[in-house]
């Protein structure tokens, strides 16, 4: 997961910026105005949400060397039954988003990495495997969505923007039989990588409520069979301003992806509750 580390380290660096600037008011955006905002003299303005948390499920089909398992794993199933397993196997974790802005004319980014190391998840497995076999899947999962954005619409209480960008994914994944459900060792198990490209356009936008309530959220689609077949992600949310410094959000975002090369497959459908607090300066 080398580009995974590369790209976290350099969006760590883009964060820097935010404490450079001269505090505004909060914006809209989810994430927007849960998030760290300010604006500079020169007029950009910096939106930062340094860490959010997605407690995603997946749900779908994956695939390595010729044996393919179908994943069923609730939001309930990862962080709530089995959250101890999860937390001890777990090898890295960061999910952050945010926007520099000048104008009508604004670059976006999200940030999404999980690292499970050993956690295998129960699954059923075919292809090679057999029939309906019981097997066990772990992965890493890293994809971030570059764009840039055009503010459509705007007044006192709504602003509406469009984007177009690429998303970049990198996938490690495994399979393995699962023994009287005992989970094997990785280094027993068919293990293969994959890295590719989607374009991604869509929209996003937000609407304040009162001085201290907002809605938000976006839309995307992408794919379109350059890369993977097709991808979307889909997020709506409310938030809260505490006072000048200090806002939450809370929402629900689903997203998937169709993509297969060769002999890898990531056909997978995430899903859960999303929410994060912002500081802004």
């Amino acid at each position: 997961m080398k580009l995974a580390n590369y790209a976290i380290s350099f969006f760590a660096a883009l964060m820097l910026v935010g404490p450079m600037a001269t505090p505004c008011a909060a914006g809209t955006d989810l994430p927007g105005g849960n998030q760290y905002h300010t604006k500079t003299e020169s007029g950009w303005e910096v939106s930062i949400s340094p860490l959010y948390f997605w407690g995603a499920g997946f749900d779908g089909t994956v695939g390595v060397f010729g044996a393919q398992a179908e994943m069923d794993v609730t939001p309930k199933d990862l962080y709530w039954d089995d959250l101890s397993t999860v937390l001890d196997d777990l090898e890295g974790y960061y999910m952050g988003a945010g926007e520099i802005r000048n104008g009508k004319f604004g670059f976006f980014y999200d940030v999404y990495y999980i690292d499970l190391g050993d956690y295998e998840h129960e699954a059923v497995g075919g292809g090679i495997l057999g029939g309906e076999v019981d097997v066990g899947v772990g992965f890493s999962l890293f994809f971030s969505t570059l764009a840039g954005t055009y503010r459509a619409y705007e007044d006192e209480t709504v602003h509406i923007d469009v984007l177009a960008g690429l998303r970049v994914w990198d996938v490690d994944l495994s399979i393995g039989l699962d023994l009287e459900g005992l989970r094997r060792d990785r280094s027993g198990n068919l293990e293969e990588d994959d890295t590719w490209v989607d374009p991604v356009i869509g929209v996003k936008g937000g609407v304040d409520i009162s001085d201290n309530v907002y809605l938000g959220g976006w839309a995307m689609v992408g794919g379109f069979g350059v890369e993977s077949d097709f991808m979307w992600d889909v997020f709506g949310g409310a938030g809260y301003n505490f006072n000048d410094w200090l806002s939450a959000y809370a929402g629900f975002r689903a997203g998937g992806v169709d993509y297969t090369n060769d002999s890898f497959k990531w056909d997978m459908t995430m899903y859960g509750p999303m929410a994060g607090l912002g500081v802004k300066f």
